[in-house]
């Protein structure tokens, strides 16, 4: 039976710039893009203010302020560091992994002889925090989708791990969990579904196949299957990640200024180079994508 772990950091550029101030540790704390024009990450205090990811830092200047926010501008040579020194030592546990992004990783437990899931989670957070300062989520179960959500409760339903054994863990996570929560529904999925009465995971996996097939694609059903508890997404290498590097992000506001455009691309395309090194790959060529969302009444 197939087993999975994600390794996730907890809002790991903030993270990493408490390492070296231990002052800041319970304080509201934000990193800017690289020309300091956009918030790119923040800490749990800053996010309790109500601050949205992205937003443009004149915007929040008050809040900011009078809440005595530290501010770092974003350091990604120091980030792709300390994401390959968690690599370094996932690998020590185990050299199946798969590096996911900057401040996730994936590991195949399928073959590893582990009794007591929840106790190696346990484990591998606590051995990172003590011996690189990082604080993570772990999230284990059958399928990598299920992972990144089991991840997710990690932060917000557990103590810094969730492991999914069962048939009866796996739906009592899907039925708390929204649909846009999940790894491949997105922003422009997510509001067509609800028009449509499914704002549940366990919705879609109750759903018949002949149904899913008139609403997903190909990667869809694949996606709705991992929810089910069978493995559809095959654990990559470098070969299978190097074709094709993307980041990409949705604004939470109208973004009308050329220089938040231009801050965020500079985060993006920095954020995919770091990953770009850590597979040892070279990149051929860069595209650059906007695309408009869409609202109720037209386009904005």
């Amino acid at each position: 039976m197939s087993c999975y772990a994600l390794i996730d950091c907890n809002n790991f550029f903030v993270s990493c710039e408490r390492l070296f101030r231990p002052d800041i540790t319970e304080k509201p704390v934000a990193v800017l893009s690289n020309n300091d024009g956009c918030i790119v990450a923040r800490s749990n205090e800053l996010k309790a203010l109500g601050i949205p990811m992205g937003v443009p830092l004149f915007k929040v200047r008050d809040i900011v302020k009078s809440n005595d926010v530290t501010l770092f501008s974003a350091n990604f040579e120091l980030y792709g560091d300390i994401s390959q020194r968690i690599v370094r030592l996932l690998r020590e546990e185990t050299p199946l992994i798969e590096v996911y992004s900057i401040d996730e990783n994936f590991i195949d437990l399928s073959e590893m002889p582990i009794k007591d899931l929840d106790g190696w989670a346990h484990r591998v957070r606590d051995r990172i925090l003590a011996e690189i300062g990082i604080p993570t989520s772990v999230g284990v179960a059958p399928t990598k989708t299920l992972a990144k959500v089991a991840s997710t409760f990690a932060k917000t339903h557990g103590d810094g791990t969730w492991v999914i054994e069962s048939d009866d863990q796996r739906e009592a996570m899907l039925e708390q969990l929204p649909i846009e929560d999940i790894w491949g529904i997105g922003r422009r999925l997510a509001p067509k579904l609800h028009d449509i009465g499914v704002s549940k995971a366990s919705q879609l996996t109750h759903a018949s196949d002949a149904w899913l097939r008139t609403q997903f694609n190909l990667s869809g059903l694949k996606m709705v299957d991992e929810l089910r508890g069978i493995a559809r997404l095959p654990f990559g290498d470098k070969r299978e990640q190097r074709k094709t590097i993307m980041r990409s992000r949705s604004f939470g506001h109208r973004v009308r200024d050329y220089f938040q455009l231009e801050s965020a691309t500079a985060t993006f395309a920095a954020q995919a180079a770091s990953r770009l090194r850590s597979q040892d790959s070279i990149c051929s060529g860069l595209v650059v994508s906007l695309q408009l969302a869409e609202r109720e009444g037209g386009y904005k």
